[in-house]
C-alpha cells in the first residue's frame, strides 16, 4: 500500500520529465523485452554505490538532508536481512515468507540500486524487522521495552514518513509551480525549469509545424506534451534499451519523420544515448541551426536536424 502510495505521489507531483505513453502491440512488447538487456548493461547502478552516496550524504549534509535519511537504508537492509535470517531459523513457517518477500522487495530494485528504488523495500523490511525482534524477544526480555520494541517502530514510522512525505520534502526544497502547459495541468514543476520548457514548447512547435518530428532527448515525453507535437515512433523514451532502430533509421530515409531533435544525454544518461540512431543523424542528416531549450539540467539543448537534400543522380 505505501508503495502504491508512494508511486501515486511522485508521478502525480514530479511525472512531467517522463511521462511515458505506452502505444506498443504485442510485438513492440516482446522486442523490448529483448532489447532490455541494453539497458540494463548501460543503466545498472550497484547496490554498493549506495555507501558512496550516503558517504557523500554525511560530508556534504546541507546540500540534500533527506539523502541522509534515504541513503542510510542501504546499510540498514542488511542488518535486517540478518536479524530475519536469524529469527527465521526459530520460526520458518513465518519468517521465510517474510524473507522472500523482503528479497523480492530489494530484488525488484534491479538494475538501479538507487535510493528511489531501494525505498520501495522499507514497509516489508519494517514489517519484517517487527516480526524478527518480537520473535526474539524472549532472548532478551529486560531490554526488549527499551532497546528493541521503539527502534523498531521508530524505524517502521521513519520509513513510511519517507516513503510518503519524501515527494512533499522534495517540493518544499525548491520553488515549484503548477504547471500551465498543455496536457501537463496540475503538474508540480520548478519555477525555472518550468520557463525552460515553456520555452523549448515554444520553440519546438514553430519551427517543426506540419513537419513530423522525432525527439531523441530524455525529456522528449515533456517536449511532446508541452509542444503538442506527435511522437512519430512507438516510443515516448529514447534510450539505449528502444527496438527498431533501424525501422526509424528506414522511416527517416523514406521522408516519414522529416525532423529529429537530439540531445540532453549527459550524466548519468550519457550511457543510455541511443548511440546508433544519434550517430545516424548526426551523419545523414543536416543541422538545422535550431536549438531547443531542455529541461532537467540534462542539457541545455537539443539540436535541430533535417533530412539532407536528394540530390539528382547525375548523367554521363
Amino acid at each position: 500500500m505505501l508503495w502504491s502510495c508512494k508511486q501515486f505521489v511522485d508521478r502525480r507531483l514530479f511525472n512531467y520529465s517522463s511521462g511515458v505513453h505506452h502505444r506498443h502491440t504485442i510485438g513492440d512488447f516482446s522486442d523490448d523485452v529483448l532489447h532490455k538487456s541494453d539497458y540494463v548493461q548501460a543503466g545498472s547502478i550497484s547496490y554498493s554505490s549506495g555507501f558512496s552516496d550516503l558517504r557523500y550524504a554525511l560530508e556534504h549534509p546541507n546540500l540534500a538532508p533527506w539523502a541522509i535519511v534515504a541513503d542510510s537504508f542501504y546499510v540498514v537492509l542488511p542488518l535486517v536481512f540478518l536479524v530475519l535470517i536469524v529469527a527465521t531459523v526459530r520460526d520458518r513457517a513465518t519468517g521465510g515468507p517474510l524473507l522472500i518477500f523482503l528479497g523480492a522487495a530489494v530484488a525488484g530494485a534491479y538494475p538501479r540500486f538507487d535510493a528511489y528504488h531501494v525505498l520501495f523495500a522499507v514497509p516489508i523490511a519494517a514489517v519484517a524487522l517487527i516480526w524478527s525482534l518480537a520473535s526474539l524477544a524472549d532472548r532478551f526480555e529486560p531490554l526488549r521495552s527499551r532497546f528493541l520494541t521503539w527502534p523498531a517502530a521508530a524505524l517502521a514510522l521513519l520509513g513510511s514518513a519517507l516513503v510518503l512525505l519524501g515527494p512533499a520534502a522534495r517540493a518544499l526544497q525548491r520553488d515549484y509551480g503548477t504547471s500551465g502547459e498543455p496536457h501537463l495541468g496540475g503538474v508540480l514543476i520548478p519555477g525555472d525549469e518550468a520557463e525552460i520548457l515553456r520555452q523549448g514548447a515554444v520553440g519546438l512547435a514553430s519551427v517543426t509545424a506540419g513537419k513530423r518530428t522525432l525527439i531523441v532527448a530524455p525529456t522528449a515525453p515533456s517536449l511532446y506534451l508541452a509542444a503538442g507535437v506527435a511522437d512519430p515512433t512507438p516510443f515516448d523514451y529514447p534510450l539505449a534499451s528502444i527496438a527498431r532502430v533501424d525501422e526509424t533509421i528506414a522511416a527517416i530515409q523514406r521522408g516519414e519523420i522529416e525532423r529529429v531533435c537530439v540531445g540532453g544525454y549527459t550524466g548519468f544518461f550519457e550511457k543510455l544515448a541511443p548511440r546508433r540512431l544519434i550517430d545516424y543523424v548526426r551523419r545523414e542528416m543536416v543541422w538545422t541551426g535550431v536549438k531547443i531549450r531542455l529541461p532537467q539540467g540534462y542539457a541545455t539543448a537539443c539540436l535541430l536536424y533535417r533530412r539532407a537534400p536528394r540530390v539528382p543522380p547525375t548523367t554521363g
